[in-house]
């Protein structure tokens, strides 16, 4: 290996050391501004935005993060961002997005927006599953609409 580590593995080409300060300087940085960053934004967008056009921004955004790692960071580095984004994107407006009474998730299921439930599942999805977030909550709300029906 070009860079091998004490143990004898190797880490990509870019070696232990480097790579330990890839992790302090670079991407505990650039994980905390990320998050402030997106904090910022889906808090702006979440009281302008119906929930399907919120949607499409934070699935933008989200392949945004993803072409930047692949384009300029360490793949290491993709699933710590990702998270990071679903947290501010996602996790932290879930209930606002689902109950939104025109456009949230009700709106959608009532108004038969296939394309913007699916994506709706695909997003959320990615998020742990429990009873205020990821598909646990949409699934109740479903459940309550084939009742209603």
């Amino acid at each position: 290996p070009l860079f091998p580590t004490r143990t004898g593995e190797e880490i990509g080409d870019i070696g232990a050391a480097r790579f330990n300060i890839y992790n302090k300087e670079l991407e505990t940085a650039l994980l905390s501004a990320t998050s402030e960053f997106y904090a910022r934004e889906s808090a702006s967008w979440i009281g302008t935005d119906s929930c399907p056009e919120y949607m499409k921004k934070a699935e933008n955004r989200l392949q945004q993060e993803v072409d930047r790692v692949a384009a300029y960071l360490h793949s290491t580095t993709e699933e710590k961002l990702l998270k990071e984004c679903e947290t501010q994107l996602l996790a932290n407006h879930q209930t606002v997005l689902l109950d939104k009474e025109e456009t949230g998730c009700r709106a959608l299921l009532r108004e038969e927006k296939t394309e913007d439930l699916k994506r709706m599942h695909k997003l959320f999805l990615r998020l742990p599953n429990s009873t205020t977030c990821g598909l646990q909550p949409i699934s109740q709300i479903v459940r309550e609409h084939i009742v209603d029906v």
